[in-house]
């Protein structure tokens, strides 16, 4: 008779949790196939809540002082070079 609660087996052999940060992040791998997206997406994925905060909190430091020396456009250029250079340097470095 099953009252539909997992057995002791059901809850032991739980599959992987897998989900949008299992699948989308930046793997070299896949990158090296293809999904050069992932150079450019994997710059907005954050672990967990804290993760971003800390994230917004050093680009808030670091950033207005950048933004105020080299101006605006400068500063969004800057990002977006390194944001790409960082996931071609995890491509390499670290490429599964």
């Amino acid at each position: 008779m099953t009252s539909g609660r997992p057995g002791n087996a059901e809850l032991n052999s739980t599959p992987a949790k897998v989900g949008l940060m299992d699948d989308a992040r930046l793997r070299g791998t896949a990158v090296m196939s293809g999904d050069w997206w992932r150079i450019v997406t994997s710059a907005f994925l954050h672990e967990n809540l804290t993760h971003i905060l800390l994230n917004m909190i050093a680009l808030w430091q670091v950033g207005t002082y950048v933004e105020l020396i080299y101006g605006t456009p400068r500063m969004a250029i800057l990002y977006a070079f390194a944001m790409v250079g960082g996931g071609v340097a995890v491509t390499y470095v670290q490429p599964t």
